[in-house]
């Protein structure tokens, strides 16, 4: 429901993706998104296009009262 946590969940994540549609997704944790960057030929566009993104959804969690970080795990782990 909207207002509800859950709904105010949905709603950030819908902002993201509309801001960087599906390169967002949701976690496990509602509190969590993730973000994928596309391939990339060199080093730097991939560190363009993920600092984009970051600024994407910044921008979406600050307009819902959140604030974002960043934070990973090796896939391996």
């Amino acid at each position: 429901p909207a207002g509800s946590a859950s709904g105010v969940a949905t709603e950030f994540l819908a902002a993201c993706r509309d801001a960087v549609g599906d390169q967002v997704s949701a976690e496990f944790l509602q509190c969590q998104v993730e973000v994928g960057t596309r391939p990339h030929a060199t080093v730097g566009e991939a560190v363009a296009e993920l600092a984009g993104l970051r600024r994407a959804v910044a921008a979406a969690a600050e307009a819902h009262g959140y604030a974002a970080i960043a934070a990973s795990t090796h896939p391996f782990a």
